[in-house]
């Protein structure tokens, strides 16, 4: 008979060992099945689970569900293709000191009204600290998220999502 708390029983979804092939990714992730293709044809994201044939389907874990989810915020947030790689291979590589360093800042351009997004791989690199200093002492630096907080933030996403498939029973795991 178990008498502690029924949580520590539950186990979020995310720490399943699972496996989701291309279209079930792109449904989660919220991206058409051939954006993810594309990505990992041109090295953007590579699943983690190697394909056994050339015709094998792909195989992506939780941490690549992450990961295409940070792609696709830089997406949608219209970073050049080099960021939304470099941010998408470190949101998979899930480094925690890595996370800790890179950060997405927004800040009030020049021009009135408008709010522009960066990137700055790492913040303890001296031109970076200048940069945010500066955007910071002139009153336009209006937001700053380092990606171990963004990469956190999508893996609750995920695990909600994960949780609602599982629930309704349409769950397209492949492992």
């Amino acid at each position: 008979m178990y008498n502690g708390d029924v949580t520590d029983m539950i186990q979020p979804v995310t720490k399943i060992e699972q496996t989701y092939q291309t279209g079930a990714a792109a449904e989660m992730v919220g991206v058409h099945q051939q954006t993810i293709i594309k990505w990992a044809n041109s090295g953007v994201l590579h699943p983690s689970k190697k394909r056994r044939t050339k015709d094998s389907p792909r195989k992506y874990t939780v941490q690549d569900l992450v990961a295409l989810m940070v792609a696709k915020a830089a997406y949608d947030f219209r970073f050049p293709r080099k960021a939304l790689k470099e941010m998408a291979q470190m949101a998979q590589r899930a480094d925690k000191s890595e996370l800790k360093r890179a950060a997405v800042i927004a800040y009030r351009s020049e021009t009135p009204g408008m709010i522009r997004m960066a990137w700055y791989p790492n913040v303890n690199n001296p031109a970076h600290k200048k940069e945010i200093a500066e955007l910071r002492r002139m009153g336009r630096l209006v937001d700053e998220a380092s990606m171990e907080k963004l990469t956190e933030e999508m893996y609750r996403q995920i695990d909600k999502k994960l949780t609602e498939r599982a629930l309704a029973g349409t769950d397209q795991k492949t492992n």
